[in-house]
């Protein structure tokens, strides 16, 4: 299973549902370009990092998981309270927590397991939160 498969999945998923979870809230993906928003209005920022894959069964088939981390930086103004990002971080708790979705050009899935938010405070005049998923991507190919 390709780690690209894992990332489209996810990045497709998050294309699709950020905007219904945080309207006025604009996504962007690691290491692409982007111009950081300066004029006061929240933004996000995700990181897909894939760690280790491995075989999970012992048969003639082979079964393999892939595991892995959603990071999604929400950040607000300072000042501004955190009404937004609990907003986001529930609804999308609500969309990926728990959930399983198809792996994109492969056969397999991605599975969406513990989640947890983390607050980082404030950082160069944005009030930062971590909403972070874990995962486990299955394939029957490594």
């Amino acid at each position: 299973m390709s780690s690209d498969a894992i990332r489209e999945t996810i990045a497709t998923k998050l294309v699709a549902t950020f905007p219904l979870a945080a309207p006025t809230v604009k996504l962007f993906f690691e290491n692409q370009d982007f111009a950081q928003p300066t004029n006061q209005t929240a933004w996000a920022y995700c990181t897909i990092q894939d760690s280790r894959t491995g075989r999970c069964e012992i048969s003639n088939a082979g079964r393999y998981e892939t595991l892995g981390v959603v990071n999604i930086q929400i950040m607000t103004p300072e000042g501004t309270g955190t009404k937004l990002i609990r907003t986001v971080c529930d609804k999308l708790s609500l969309i990926l927590t728990d959930k399983q979705f198809p792996l994109i050009g492969e056969t397999g899935s991605v599975t969406f397991y513990g989640y947890q938010k983390r607050n980082r405070g404030s950082l160069n005049g944005w009030y930062t939160w971590n909403a972070i998923w874990e995962y486990k991507a299955f394939s029957t190919t490594p």
